[in-house]
Formats: structure tokens, C-alpha cells, sequence
């Protein structure tokens, strides 16, 4: 399987759906396409890990106990050259360990599931992810792919991303929050979920730090400022720092880092300023933070993928993948496609189609600094 990304956040989401089904292997690299293709590159980890089978095959090839694997695949947004590749490889084990791992079975529905549960924690009574297993784990992928490509496990070396100088983040297990009842003294969960943890993301401890320095030293600037022409510098600055913060802080962990993010924020403003003690004094809007939506499937060809991005590099707009499917082939003077793009663009004010071209281009000021 693979999986076309157009930005860091979609490939963000796609990691953690794969990791939270077991795909608990993995490598990634980056891919310069200015010497070979990445067709070509495609082709080769098509054929060498199986990426064109169907789900049907998939899932009967982990039942016969051998891996299975899914490619994500992004450009990057400003180096048309430059890809990021992501192999996650799931194994009968970490399927199964996936399967009944956290899972309350008197919480589920049909005594099917429950009685596969019940089977699944038996037959791995004991089970610990250890260097032995892990290591068999590796071994297996390895034997079976016929490649030497050194794996991380995700339990032990999260998936970590980084899409711009101050952030990065990574992939990990989150329990869900219990509360303890007044009367009877023991734990109940918040919601009545089947499965103890979720995956998710959140900022790595020296990203909270780098933008809690950061902060610290535009307020300071600002509060300490009498120039009025590089005040307003001071203040854009804050307001690049808040809108990186409402950029990356849309999964559940980070949503909650960002919420101590700015309560710190808040506090050395009140702290650092003797008249100004609030962000609407400060003429700054403070973050509006929100959760990401699900993303549908971008592209299923790495033609219909380079398609859209380039009418999107180009006109700021995303042509519905339908459209693309129905006219590919056309080449840029499709008129279906080109009528689409004319009317976004006349619905749009001027500039706010380039303001939504990536998320990654918010931020292109934090990344020279």
C-alpha cells in the first residue's frame, strides 16, 4: 500500500493510523528526485516490499505469519526534489499484540470480539516486547523482504517529525485520563472507552522549550521597546509564534502541551509588562486551537498525485481528487479542471489562496531565524 501525502500534517495523521493497527516497525528517509525519478524509486519499493497487493492479500498474508508493509510518500513544499519516505512494516505479532493490548473485552459488544480477545490474551499470556522479540520481529521483516534496511521500533525510538526549526514531534502512546469518584474512592475513566490509550502526538521536551525561549525573548522585546516601527516587529513575531503554535497543535497531546504553551506565554507577559497585560492590549490575538479533521485519501497514483500539486503550487487550489480521476489526461488545459480552478480563485479574496497554499508556509519566517 502506498499512501500519497501533500503536507507534514497529513502524513502525521496516516503515521499514527498505521501505528495504531500494529504497523509497529519502521525506516524513513529522504529522497532527492533530482538525480533519478521518483517513479523509479516507487517501482523498486513497489516490487521489493509488495506495496501493490490488495487488503484481501494483506490480511491473508499475515494470517499465513509473514509482514506486511505501507509506504507513505510526501514532497516537500518548497523543493520540488526533495521527498520524505515513510516504510511501516506490521508483523503477525504486532497485529495480534495490537489487537488485545489495552483492551477491555466485558466492554465489547459481540461475544465474537470478546471471545477473540479473550484467545488472543492466552495464546500471549506473558508477552512483553523485549530485545528478543523485538529483535524477531526485525529478523522476520528482514528474512522475508530480503533487505538489510535497519528498523526502528516505535515503542522504543518514536516516529518523530519536523516541520519547521523550533518544532518537532513525535508518535507515542497516551493513556487516557481516569478521574476517582468522590463516594466510592475508585478510578473511572473520563469516557467509557474499550481500548486504555490512543496514539498521538505531541512537541518533544526541547521543542516546548526552544518556544517557550522564544517567547520569553519577543515579549521581552516588546515590553522593553520604544521604537515603534520595531515594536510592530516584536509584535508580528508573537503573532508568528501563536499561529505556529495553532499549526501543529491539532492532536491531543499537543493540543494539550499548547494550552501550558501559552498559559506561560500569558503568565511572563503579566510578569514582563507594567502596562500591558493582556495579548487584546497587546493588539495580539491569541491561538484558536482545534482539532484535525479526517483527511480523505489525497491521491491514489503518483500521477494523479504530482497533478494536484502542481495546479496547487501554481493556483493555490486543491482540485478535487474526483475531478482529477474523471479528467486526467488532459494535460493543464483540461476545461473542467481549469473552470474549477477559475471559480475558486474568483470566490477567494487576493492573497488568501497563497496564505492557504501549506502549512509549512506559515512559518517560513521562524525558519531563517
Amino acid at each position: 500500500m502506498i499512501i500519497f501525502s501533500p503536507h507534514t500534517k497529513f502524513t502525521m495523521q496516516r503515521l499514527a493510523d498505521h501505528v495504531a493497527n500494529g504497523a509497529y516497525f519502521y525506516f524513513n528517509f529522504e529522497y532527492d528526485s533530482s538525480k533519478k525519478s521518483i517513479d523509479s524509486l516507487l517501482e523498486k519499493m513497489t516490487d521489493r516490499y509488495e506495496l501493490g497487493i490488495s487488503p484481501r492479500q494483506r490480511s491473508y498474508r499475515l494470517e499465513k505469519g509473514y509482514p506486511i508493509c505501507t509506504m507513505i510518500v510526501q514532497r516537500d513544499v518548497f523543493k520540488e526534489d526533495k521527498w520524505f519516505i515513510y516504510c511501516l512494516f506490521t508483523t503477525p505479532t504486532s497485529r495480534d499484540f495490537n489487537t488485545f493490548n489495552g483492551i477491555e473485552s466485558n466492554k465489547l459488544a459481540k461475544e465474537s470480539e470478546r471471545l477473540k480477545i479473550e484467545k488472543l490474551k492466552e495464546k500471549y499470556k506473558g508477552f512483553k516486547w523485549d530485545l528478543d522479540s523485538i529483535s524477531a520481529g526485525k529478523t522476520l521483516i528482514a528474512d522475508y523482504f530480503k533487505d538489510n534496511e535497519p528498523k526502528q521500533f516505535v515503542l522504543k525510538n518514536p516516529i518523530a517529525v519536523k516541520p519547521t526549526a523550533l518544532v518537532t514531534m513525535e508518535l507515542f502512546r497516551d493513556t487516557h485520563k481516569t478521574y476517582k469518584q468522590l463516594i466510592l474512592g475508585d478510578e473511572k475513566d473520563y469516557k467509557d472507552r474499550v481500548r486504555a490509550y490512543t496514539w498521538t502526538w505531541r512537541y518533544t521536551k526541547q521543542s516546548i522549550e526552544k518556544i517557550k525561549t522564544k517567547f520569553t525573548d519577543s515579549i521581552n522585546k516588546l515590553a522593553s521597546q520604544k521604537n515603534s516601527s520595531l515594536a510592530e516587529k516584536n509584535r508580528a513575531d508573537i503573532k508568528n509564534l501563536f499561529l505556529m503554535v495553532e499549526t501543529w497543535s491539532v492532536f491531543k497531546a499537543s493540543r494539550s502541551q499548547a494550552g501550558q504553551i501559552i498559559h506561560f506565554a500569558q503568565r511572563f507577559l503579566k510578569y514582563r509588562s507594567k502596562k500591558q497585560k493582556t495579548w487584546m492590549q497587546m493588539e495580539i490575538a491569541p491561538p484558536h486551537l482545534t482539532y484535525l479533521p479526517r483527511l480523505p485519501t489525497y491521491a491514489d497514483t503518483i500521477y494523479e498525485y504530482n497533478y494536484r500539486r502542481n495546479l496547487f503550487d501554481e493556483y493555490g487550489v486543491e482540485v478535487p481528487l474526483k475531478l482529477i480521476k474523471d479528467y486526467y489526461g488532459g494535460g493543464y488545459y483540461n476545461i473542467p479542471i481549469q473552470a474549477y480552478v477559475a471559480k475558486e480563485l474568483e470566490m477567494r479574496e487576493n492573497g488568501k489562496a497563497i496564505a492557504q497554499k501549506a502549512d509549512e508556509l506559515y512559518l517560513q519566517v521562524l525558519e531563517d531565524e
